[in-house]
């Protein structure tokens, strides 16, 4: 079953199984990409038949060597790991996230709410839409617990015609439209980008309307799924770097949300006049049966390449000794022909 996430800071506090599961997939590709390598080399290191071919085996090796140590630290430095170590060792399996909270209220706090003019404030519900971006593309979200991420241009382009609802802080029970009856999804340079046709005689969304028109709902947030190596993680150099979660393809959109608390601030709704609408226009939760699997140490993911490095050194100095040995029978003999020659010795 796929994993449901919410980019919305109200949420967030279920994410950290999620968010731990994704990195644990990427580090395992990354590490089993390692071990691949490492047997390409140690087959083609049969071919060794000279000095050279010894060499460029030894700098393949090197490489490896180089790349599994590198993603080892990246596994150790880990925030989102060593948060969730933190957590598990005091028995708390969920997150704290009061100053993402805080956080993101301030940034709101900081956005100036437009009023409506009297003849907007008068008009109906009905001459209004709503628009806005519920993504933005190559921004950082707010800190997730441990880690940030931020979302590739083009990731939601292929769900942009599924069946996705637009909701009031991803509560099915407070349904303002879906697309392909009365909501549009597009992306473009900056995002995610939506209008919704507010639905006539319908109470929720005349609350939500004026809200948002006054400026006490001005952001957004969705709730979507990652497909199979969607997403990447840049793991830290040194302790104390935050990591980050990149992502590049979402897999399904369940629904796009106006809510309270985004987890990316720059996200934003906007009622506007439908005249002036041009209709061209981790974190992350696991889902309730979701469990993160056990915390693998950084060892765990090399132990197969780690012994494949070990006989690729192995055979390299086997080939060593066996060309020396060579050279060595090849000098005796050159020796021996020399001294064989009259008027020597």
């Amino acid at each position: 079953m796929a994993t449901i996430e919410y980019a919305d800071a109200g949420k967030l506090i279920l994410s950290a199984k999620s968010a731990e599961m994704s990195q644990a997939e990427y580090v395992g590709r990354r590490a089993a990409e390692l071990e691949a390598d490492s047997r390409k080399i140690l087959a083609d290191l049969q071919s060794a038949r000279s000095p050279e071919a010894i060499s460029g085996f030894e700098k393949r090796l090197s490489k490896i060597a180089q790349k599994r140590q590198a993603l080892q630290r990246g596994i150790e430095f880990s925030s989102l790991r060593r948060r969730r170590a933190a957590e598990k060792a005091a028995g708390a399996e969920k997150l704290s996230f009061a100053g993402v909270e805080q956080r993101l209220l301030l940034s709101a706090a900081r956005r100036p709410a437009v009023k409506p003019t009297e003849a907007e404030a008068t008009a109906q519900g009905t001459d209004f839409i709503f628009t806005g971006y519920a993504a933005k593309y190559n921004e950082f979200s707010a800190d997730l617990g441990s880690f940030v991420e931020k979302i590739k241009r083009g990731a939601f382009d292929e769900v942009l015609r599924e069946d996705t609802k637009l909701l009031l802080n991803h509560d099915p029970n407070l349904i303002l439209g879906r697309v392909g009856k009365n909501v549009t999804l597009f992306s473009d340079s900056v995002g995610l980008g939506f209008y919704a046709e507010p639905l006539p005689d319908h109470t929720l969304t005349k609350d939500v309307l004026q809200d948002v028109r006054f400026g006490i709902l001005s952001q957004c947030s969705f709730a979507f799924s990652i497909a199979k190596g969607g997403d990447e993680w840049l793991l830290p150099h040194r302790l104390g770097e935050t990591d980050i979660r990149i992502i590049s393809k979402v897999e399904r959109l369940y629904d796009i949300s106006i809510v309270c608390y985004p987890a990316y601030w720059q996200t934003t709704v906007e009622a506007v006049p439908a005249r002036r609408c041009d209709a061209d226009g981790e974190i992350e939760t696991a889902d309730e049966n979701g469990e993160a699997s056990e915390s693998m140490s950084a060892d765990d993911y090399f132990a197969d390449t780690d012994e494949i490095l070990r006989q690729g050194h192995r055979r390299l100095e086997a080939a060593k000794e066996k060309m020396q040995a060579y050279d060595y029978r090849q000098a005796g003999r050159i020796i021996a022909r020399c001294g064989a020659k009259p008027g020597n010795g």
